[in-house]
């Protein structure tokens, strides 16, 4: 996506532009704090620093590691039964030592 669509959508304020920010930039995400993201993305697109939303980028962001951290935790394992937490004890070895 260019420079000029981005900008476009920033200032008509579409859903979800700020996801779409963070997918294109994430690199630079990962090396600038949020404040200092958002300074570094007005100049980029050549906006005022009011035209980028901090809260609503920052939403992005914690959404987009909401999402990693489920699809990280959700990748099926083999030969375990849905639901199995391997941090948990097997409660079938309780009940057969309490006997």
């Amino acid at each position: 996506m260019k420079k000029e669509e981005i900008n476009e959508l920033l200032i008509a304020k579409k859903r979800r532009v700020y996801t779409i920010i963070i997918f294109i930039y994430s690199e630079k995400i990962q090396l600038l704090k949020s404040k200092l993201f958002c300074e570094w993305l007005a100049s980029e697109l050549g906006l005022r620093k009011e035209d980028v939303n901090y809260h609503s980028l920052n939403s992005a962001l914690y959404r987009n590691r909401k999402r990693k951290a489920v699809l990280a935790n959700s990748i099926p394992r083999k030969n375990q039964p849905m639901g199995y937490n391997p941090d948990l004890p097997d409660t079938s070895d309780l009940r057969n030592k309490n006997k």
